[in-house]
């Protein structure tokens, strides 16, 4: 993941840089986790947690090489964990889940998702680090 982290800040500027991942990650876990499990899926992995993907990833990258080396790097033979991204482009998401009231959308491979686009709105992680600094106040 470092090598594709690092390749992908040579040509990759998010719309919305956090200091630190650190300070969503429990957002972006705990729709994850809900999303998932609702679908009956228990194995599920972080692609990167440097960025926020926006759709000026499928233009700066070499998509090819992006999916085969990151996407499938940890793939055995009976076994794969899906993997998930988190976007701030609901024109990214063209699927809704209802259980979890989530956007979505995947990349396939032989008509099963192994590659998940999910849509965190921009509002929902500013109410979420809002809610962590009155916290961190009052504490």
């Amino acid at each position: 993941m470092e090598y594709f982290d690092k390749k992908l800040e040579e040509v990759y500027q998010p719309d919305i840089e956090f200091f630190s991942f650190n300070l969503i990650r429990p957002l972006v876990q705990e729709k994850a986790s809900k999303f998932f499990y609702s679908r009956e899926i228990k194995e599920f992995d972080l692609l990167s947690e440097k960025i926020i993907v926006s759709s000026i990833f499928f233009k700066k990258i070499d998509f090819h090489d992006y999916f085969y080396s990151e996407i499938f790097r940890d793939i055995h033979k009976n076994k794969f964990n899906v993997k998930y991204s988190v976007t701030i482009n609901s024109s990214l998401t063209d699927q809704y889940c209802d259980k979890t009231d989530t956007k979505f959308s995947t990349i396939n491979l032989n008509s099963e998702p192994v590659l998940y686009y999910i849509f965190l709105p921009i509002e929902e992680i500013s109410c979420f680090m809002e809610n962590k600094i009155k916290n961190y106040l009052i504490a």
